[in-house]
């Protein structure tokens, strides 16, 4: 009797590596952009939301406008997006990558933004519309002041830019391992 639980706990062992080694394989599987000159890696994990824009066969100078897809997976040599669409890697001319930590940034900061704009806009309009008289001498600069800081660091976010490559004209290649 115990030679058959050895035995099965021995499978279920074996099963449970096997299954496990399987999990953690395909969550650090990626896509990776390569700089062929220095060899930085960026990794774009599975899940993100990236833009990208589609090299043009045309003979005439069109513009192609960025698509939106969020990466699920890869095949052979193509991504595939969330909505089931397939676009093959030598495809892509230009790459962008969403950032979450700059959307998370941006979504705290835009109360910020639209507070320290009212306060600015309080203290302007108190200028224009009553003019700088007594009481006035001391606030309209407070508002203004305070409100124009308050609303520059409100729009820093909202200033920056997510990561884009661009592979036709650069050193930047996909690679799916």
């Amino acid at each position: 009797m115990s030679n058959i639980l050895q035995r099965n706990s021995k499978f279920f062992t074996i099963l449970w590596f096997i299954i496990f080694g399987i999990n953690i394989s395909s969550v650090s599987a990626q896509v990776i952009l390569r700089n062929t000159e220095s060899g930085r890696i960026k990794e774009i994990p599975f899940g993100s939301k990236i833009f990208y824009r589609l090299h043009s066969d045309s003979i005439l100078s069109v513009e192609i406008p960025k698509e939106i897809g969020v990466l699920q997976t890869t095949g052979d040599s193509t991504f595939i997006f969330m909505d089931q669409s397939e676009i093959t890697v030598s495809d892509i001319s230009y790459i962008e990558i969403e950032s979450t930590r700059l959307r998370k940034w941006r979504a705290v900061m835009g109360p910020v933004l639209v507070a320290g704009s009212g306060i600015l806009i309080r203290g302007l309009t108190m200028w224009i519309g009553e003019g700088s008289e007594s009481h006035n001498k001391e606030t309209i600069p407070l508002y203004t002041g305070v409100g124009s800081g308050i609303a520059i660091i409100g729009a820093i976010p909202f200033l920056l830019k997510n990561k884009s490559f661009d592979l036709n004209n650069s050193k930047w290649e996909l690679v799916i391992p």
